[in-house]
C-alpha cells in the first residue's frame, strides 16, 4: 500500500477528498469532544474527515494513520487558519452516547499508533528509519527506500506517549530532527 502523501501539485487536500468523494463532507461543528469512547479501527460506516474544521479553517495536508491490515486509525491535520497561521492537530474518531461517529480534534486516550504501520507490515526484516514528523517520514521513505520510514504523532515532546511494540526485533535507526528538542526527543522513555 501507497503511503498517504501529504501534498498533491495542485490540490493540497485532494487526497483526502477523494478518499471521502460522495460522502457529504461538511465542516465540522465539533472541533473538540470531551465526551463519548475513542473508535479505532474506524469502522466502514465512519464518516468522512470534514474538510473544514470550525474556527481553525481547512486542511492544507493530512497524514492517514493506518494500522497493520490498512485500516484508518487517526490523522494528523495540517489546518491553515484564514490569519495565515497554521496549526499541527490530531483527527481521531469519537462515538457519543447516541452512537453518532465524528471526527474530533484531540488525541486518543492511551498510547497513540506509529505512522507507517501498514508499510511495516508489508515489509518484514526491513530496517525502519524513525524519524521526527509525518512530512519527514514521507520524505524519508522516498530518499531511502530500503528503509520503512516511521514516526510517532505529536512531535518531540509526545514521544513518551506513542506506541512503539510494533517494532520490537526490528533494525531501528533513529534519525532526531537537528535541534534542541530532537537532541533530546530519542531520549524521552514511552509513558
Amino acid at each position: 500500500m501507497e503511503p498517504q502523501r501529504a501534498l498533491d501539485k495542485g490540490d493540497p487536500f485532494a487526497r483526502v477528498a477523494k478518499a471521502a468523494a460522495g460522502q457529504g463532507l461538511a465542516a465540522n461543528k465539533a472541533k473538540d469532544r470531551t465526551d463519548g469512547e475513542h473508535v479505532a479501527p474506524a469502522p466502514d460506516d465512519a464518516p468522512a474527515l470534514p474538510t473544514q474544521w470550525k474556527g481553525l479553517g481547512e486542511p492544507v495536508a493530512a497524514w492517514c494513520f493506518r494500522d497493520a491490515a490498512g485500516r484508518v486509525l487517526r490523522w494528523t491535520l495540517r489546518l491553515e487558519k484564514t490569519t495565515g497561521e497554521k496549526d499541527i492537530r490530531p483527527a481521531t474518531l469519537w462515538r457519543d452516547a447516541a452512537g453518532k461517529l465524528a471526527w474530533c480534534l484531540k488525541g486518543e486516550p492511551g498510547s497513540r499508533p506509529l505512522y507507517g504501520l501498514e508499510r511495516l507490515a508489508s515489509r518484514i526484516g526491513a530496517p525502519v528509519l524513525l524519524v521526527e514528523g509525518e512530512k519527514a517520514a514521507d520524505a524519508a521513505g522516498e530518499r531511502f527506500p530500503e528503509f520503512v520510514a516511521m514516526t510517532w504523532p505529536g512531535g518531540s515532546h509526545a514521544v513518551s506517549k506513542a506506541d512503539f511494540s510494533a517494532l520490537g526485533g526490528r533494525h531501528v535507526i533513529l534519525w532526531p530532527d537537528a535541534d534542541e528538542p530532537g537532541r533530546k526527543a530519542p531520549r524521552r522513555r514511552p509513558g
